[in-house]
């Protein structure tokens, strides 16, 4: 709370007490020197982690994020304030780009940051994941809507569902060629029931 979960949560949606007592016993136990933090939604975590060399991979600038959002901008001062005191407790931080580098330097950062292109990261390949040619070559000469996204995350799901009941009756009845790929890991038996009730619906590439 001292240090900014209610007025900037995107920071501190994984910051849980749970989540750091897990990761400060690890510390502990294993004698971690380092720890790499992901995505912006683990960073409150840093300021718990005073024992040890904290490394922040920064897929987004939230302040930056905030400032472009017209109904958010007002949050601007206060939420730079708030990544700018997280940034403290972190020893080297790894963004994306010269622009990133630049805004968290602006925002005060004096300590190592280095640049990983886009081009070289691993984020999101899943092994056993079928290669995306298999499925784009039976796109041909028909419309194609394709929704990518893990389907146990529940925004996923649920959105599925919505758009499958409110949405896709609608576009079919207007494009009868239509066809709408689900591709994702471990959709869940509800999802794959609904999925089957609808004609165009391509769910048997999910495996």
């Amino acid at each position: 709370v001292f240090i900014g979960s209610l007025v900037a949560p995107w920071f501190f949606t994984r910051a849980c007490r749970e989540n750091i007592e897990i990761v400060q016993a690890k510390v502990r136990e294993l004698g971690i020197e380092e720890v790499w933090l992901d995505f912006p939604s683990t960073l409150g975590i840093g300021a718990r982690l005073d024992s040890v060399r904290v490394v922040y991979f920064i897929h987004d600038v939230v302040t930056q994020k905030v400032k472009r959002r017209v109904l958010l901008r007002f949050m601007h001062p206060v939420v730079q304030r708030v990544e700018s005191t997280l940034l403290g407790f972190v020893k080297k931080c790894i963004t994306l780009s010269d622009k990133d580098r630049a805004l968290i330097q602006d925002m005060g950062f004096v300590g190592e940051v280095a640049i990983q292109t886009p081009a070289n990261v691993r984020v999101g390949r899943v092994n056993g994941g079928r290669d995306i040619s298999e499925i784009v070559r039976l796109f041909s000469g028909k419309r194609n809507l394709v929704f990518f996204g893990s389907m146990q995350r529940a925004e996923n799901h649920w959105s599925i569902l919505w758009f499958l009941f409110f949405v896709y009756p609608k576009v079919k009845t207007a494009h009868r060629d239509v066809q709408f790929w689900i591709i994702g890991l471990a959709p869940r038996l509800l999802l794959r029931i609904v999925g089957s009730l609808f004609k165009g619906v391509l769910y048997r590439d999910w495996e």
